[in-house]
């Protein structure tokens, strides 16, 4: 046979493809392998020379740069070249090139060979290994003779280096070694719990399968141990035995259903409210069944559900309970199981309903008391508030409670709370001054710290004492005026007595000199050698008469201002009286044009005075005494108005009107001093409301004015605002009280 058909013969029957080309590019053989690898027709392959050849082969290439790059390389002189060509449809190939040199013969001759499969078996090995390395199981690998020679990484964390005789390592107990090492040499696989040493000393549960490896002739040629550690398995097993007593004994009432609702377990506490239900749905325990239904629904959705709910006890009673229910899912997150732990809150709700009833009576008697009343911890924040410190401080419950003291109420000093609950000593704060809203406030505080056990912080007892200390002041005021009235008394008796001798013998002299008529004039004056008629002329000449008439008029005007200082001084008996108005304001008049305040630096008498009373004006019954020291007093006011005002002409217009269809009588006291501001003007009659400098004024005066119309005379006073300046009072007074 032929050389080269045997050679042919031969190239074909080998897994290579083989192309041979000479240096000038000819295709000088190429094997079936090769147009099959490459799938090119065998026939077209003679007739491509090199670079057509190449062209189609480089098409079937899936990374062409690297392809040529290779190509380039070899032609340029190497002699030998091996690398791996990825095709287009996913195939390795790999090139085997070679330099061939026989005599004046030259030639390369290239080699493919198709490793897609034992790239894939490589792969796939790879993968193996790889999860051999990341499984939480610890594998270890030995021979058939028992020499260890493959651990993954979970068995180096878990045993550490075993040595060559894992038997006699890594087992508690050896003997079982033994056993595991000879079911597997006889071909069995061995499966079971085992005791084993952990690198670190400890014992652990392992559960081990345990097989062998056997070659195409069934001999045993490997030995493989798989090693779950299940030490904390077990330990969760004891815990689970743990948690079943507890629910078991557990003074709560647990049930446990499937998701369908198929009640499997109740504990002892369960039974003895609820009886043995059965296989019946919990659901039929609710006394609503609508509840029920709202309960099931909620936790086989996967939320739980907490509240309180009535159901039926064994015995008939309906229960108060506290119901906490929900579900257990499985890895796939779908619902398995429902459970229902239920606490009888009966006779806690009684206690509560008790507790409530007792609360709102003693929240009912603090609220009702007309003190302010506000509790306090031990640091001073509220815990109580009740309904008057909401009115008088104007914070609602709801926002006070739960702040600090000093935050809500700033005139209250917390370090006296402090300090009172630290000593157990209750402390009074009297009297003390606050200003809301521009209006002096007077009020006691008084500190009660908690003194019983348990019970820690104070309770604060605020009373408004403004009224008090004003009626107080009108006291000591009133005692001030009957000091003063009299002191006035006292005075003009004093005065009294030497000018009633000075008017009487004022009146003697006038006579003796004056008298032409008097026989003892006469006389006297026949004796000093003179008429009657020249000492008149004489008295005449010198203005003596004259100058005595003036001490007589003085010295009675003087008598009469002493006469109405003891009418106004003189204490009043209370008693009401029928008195003209007229009468009265001109008495107040009259006593006024005495004012000269040096300090104010005004004078009464410099202002003038316009009356407009009506005709026939009839009498009112009344305390004249009171009804004067309003006038007075409004008109000392208003005098002081006008002087502070810088008026030049100062003006009081005094009207009384009898108002017969009302059955009043209306009294005006108007000035032309500036007007009153709107802000003042609604709060003139409060208690120690005054514009006035300090020292200058109580704030009392037209308070009390207020008092003796409207309580006493049961009239009204009101003030008025005059448009362009001035301000007029006015008073209504009843005909018949």
């Amino acid at each position: 046979m032929d050389k080269e058909i045997i050679l042919s013969a031969t190239l074909n029957s080998i897994l290579d493809g083989v192309l041979v080309i000479d240096m000038n590019g000819k295709i000088l053989y190429s094997n079936s392998i090769f147009a099959q690898i490459w799938t090119i027709p065998e026939s077209s392959i003679q007739q491509l020379d090199e670079i057509k050849l190449i062209d189609l082969m480089l098409a079937k290439v899936s990374d062409q740069e690297k392809f040529k790059a290779r190509l380039e390389i070899i032609n340029n002189g190497s002699k030998e070249s091996a690398d791996e060509i990825r095709l287009n449809d996913g195939r390795i190939v790999q090139r085997y090139s070679n330099l061939l040199d026989v005599g004046e013969q030259k030639a390369r001759i290239w080699n493919f060979r198709d490793i897609t499969e034992q790239k894939q078996a490589e792969e796939k090995l790879k993968v193996f290994q790889k999860a051999l390395e990341v499984s939480t199981d610890a594998i270890g690998m030995s021979t058939a003779q028992g020499e260890h020679y493959y651990q993954n990484q979970a068995f180096d964390e878990l045993f550490g280096n075993v040595g060559e005789d894992p038997a006699a390592t890594l087992y508690a107990d050896e003997s079982v070694g033994r056993e595991v090492f000879s079911t597997i040499m006889a071909g069995k696989e061995w499966v079971g719990e085992v005791k084993m040493n952990a690198a670190d000393g400890q014992a652990l549960d392992i559960l081990l399968r345990a097989y062998s490896i056997k070659d195409n002739t069934g001999k045993v040629t490997n030995l493989v141990g798989v090693h779950t550690d299940i030490t904390e398995q077990k330990l969760a097993e004891e815990k689970l035995k743990v948690f079943q007593t507890v629910v078991e004994v557990s003074t709560d009432a647990i049930g446990m259903s499937t998701a369908s609702g198929k009640h499997y377990y109740q504990n002892i506490a369960f039974d003895k409210l609820f009886g043995d239900i059965g296989n019946d749905p919990p659901s039929s325990l609710f006394v609503d069944e609508s509840v029920g239904r709202e309960v099931f629904s909620t936790i086989m959705v996967g939320k739980e559900w907490v509240g309180e709910v009535n159901m039926h006890a064994a015995d008939g009673r309906v229960l108060d309970i506290f119901l906490r229910a929900y579900s257990t899912k499985d890895n796939a997150g779908k619902v398995t199981n429902l459970v229902g732990m239920i606490t009888d809150i009966t006779d806690r709700k009684l206690s509560e309903k008790e507790l409530k009833r007792a609360r709102n009576y003693l929240s009912n008697i603090i609220d009702s008391m007309p003190s302010v009343l506000i509790g306090v911890d031990t640091n001073c924040w509220v815990t109580q508030w009740n309904a008057e410190a909401e009115s008088q401080i104007g914070i609602a419950v709801y926002k006070a409670i739960g702040q600090p003291l000093d935050k809500i109420i700033e005139r209250i000093d917390s370090s006296k709370v402090l300090e009172s609950i630290k000593s157990k000593q209750q402390q009074t704060l009297i009297k003390q001054v606050h200003d809301e809203e521009g209006i002096k406030k007077y009020e006691n505080i008084s500190i009660f710290p908690l003194i019983a056990d348990g019970i820690d912080g104070a309770v604060i007892r605020i009373d408004d004492v403004t009224e008090q200390v004003r009626i107080e002041e009108m006291l000591v005021q009133n005692e001030k005026m009957l000091s003063l009235g009299g002191l006035a008394a006292g005075m003009a008796h004093e005065i009294n007595n030497p000018l009633g001798g000075i008017v009487q013998n004022a009146s003697v002299i006038q006579n003796r000199l004056t008298d032409p008529n008097m026989p003892a004039n006469i006389k006297a004056a026949n004796e000093v050698g003179v008429t009657m008629e020249q000492i008149a002329k004489f008295l005449n000449a010198r203005q003596v008469t004259v100058g005595l008439e003036r001490i007589i008029l003085s010295g009675k005007r003087a008598a009469k201002i002493v006469h109405d200082m003891l009418g106004f001084a003189r204490k009043d008996d209370g008693a009401l009286s029928p008195q003209y108005m007229a009468d009265v304001i001109d008495k107040c008049l009259e006593l006024s044009t005495l004012g000269f305040n040096l300090k104010n630096n005004y004078d009464f008498k410099q202002i003038k005075i316009i009356k407009e009373y009506d005709e026939n004006l009839p009498m009112v019954v009344c305390e004249v005494g009171k009804i004067q020291q309003v006038i007075m007093n409004i008109l000392k006011n208003g005098a002081e108005v006008m002087q502070g005002g810088s008026i030049e002409e100062p003006i009081f217009v005094l009207r009384i009107i009898n108002q017969k269809d009302e059955n009043k009588i209306r009294i005006e006291i108007e000035n032309n001093g500036p007007s009153i501001p709107e802000e003042v003007r609604t709060r003139i009659f409060e208690p120690f409301f005054t514009t006035k400098r300090t020292a200058q004024g109580t704030g009392l005066g037209l308070s009390v004015s207020y008092f003796i119309i409207t309580e006493v005379h049961g009239g009204d006073i009101w003030v008025e605002s005059l448009k362009g300046g001035g301000a007029k009072f006015i008073i209504q007074l009843p005909l018949a009280k």
